[in-house]
């Protein structure tokens, strides 16, 4: 089955858009995984034109449907076939790899102690990098590689380590069972006016984070942007250390502990394009 409409990583039109797997199958989203679709009180508040304040609201999900639990993994209709093709045979079994050695290490039997970090070895940097970069233009819709041509073309000519400057991207292990999606969102601070633009991904065992024209959002994360000063074929095998992050916001960047509020001077202003949002039924981690 394919859909007719623009390429998410290429701009491109097309007939033919095909399946993205926003994270790879071989990457903990293969078929024999069931997901079910969650809402989340921040995106009835977008649709009913309502402001997201501190002091209105939680991060509080329900499930949609969960009778019809979600089979053969989370994708949407976003890239054409060039472009689905090259992140397949470029990136995916490289960012296979890297997702399983992150849950050996963070062996899924035993106690997790968030504030620790673990140290896990990176074999290809660039090639992580760019697959989890294609992640975030199925993710922010399909008018976003029109405002950024350069940050996709950096992810479609596999040997380029060119990454636009303005562009910063961040990682933590993820170990919840929320599955979430979020497109780019300003955090702003009412007080001192200061905010970050940042879009989000999470899901298990790692959950990601890119700013634009921004700083950090939690100094908690670990920088990969430099992952981007590695050559395609290089084995890099950088040692790279990575703390565990809860997910439970409805917010990107926000990795506070479940149920909390957003502070009272923060607002948080979305985009149009709605953040996506799943509880995993057999859990990885």
């Amino acid at each position: 089955m394919s859909k007719r409409g623009i390429c998410h990583l290429c701009g491109n039109e097309t007939d033919r858009l095909s399946k993205d797997h926003i994270q790879p199958q071989c990457a903990f989203n293969e078929k024999s995984r069931t997901y079910v679709r969650m809402e989340s009180i921040q995106s009835m508040a977008i649709r009913r034109n309502k402001p997201v304040t501190g002091r209105a609201f939680r991060n509080i999900y329900f499930e949609v449907q969960p009778d019809r639990p979600i089979a053969g993994g989370i994708y949407r209709y976003t890239q054409c076939p060039d472009c689905n093709s090259l992140l397949g045979t470029s990136y995916d079994a490289r960012l296979g790899h890297w997702c399983h050695d992150a849950l050996s290490i963070l062996k899924p039997e035993r106690i997790i102690v968030v504030q620790r970090a673990y140290h896990q070895r990176c074999q290809y940097p660039l090639s992580i990098l760019k697959r989890v970069i294609a992640m975030f233009f199925s993710v922010n819709g399909a008018r976003f590689v029109g405002c950024h041509p350069q940050l996709s073309q950096f992810v479609r000519e596999p040997t380029t380590t060119q990454l636009p400057p303005r562009y910063n991207f961040y990682a933590a292990y993820n170990v919840n069972d929320i599955v979430s999606h979020i497109p780019l969102q300003h955090c702003k601070n009412a007080r001192s006016g200061q905010g970050t633009w940042v879009s989000q991904i999470a899901h298990p065992p790692f959950v990601y984070a890119m700013t634009i024209d921004s700083g950090c959002p939690d100094s908690r994360l670990t920088d990969i942007t430099g992952f981007s000063t590695f050559g395609y074929n290089e084995e890099a095998h950088i040692e790279v250390a990575f703390r565990v992050l809860p997910t439970n916001s409805c917010f990107a960047g926000d990795y506070r502990a479940s149920g909390k509020l957003l502070p009272d001077d923060a607002v948080v202003f979305t985009t149009e394009v709605m953040p996506s949002y799943f509880r995993i039924r057999n859990v990885v981690v």
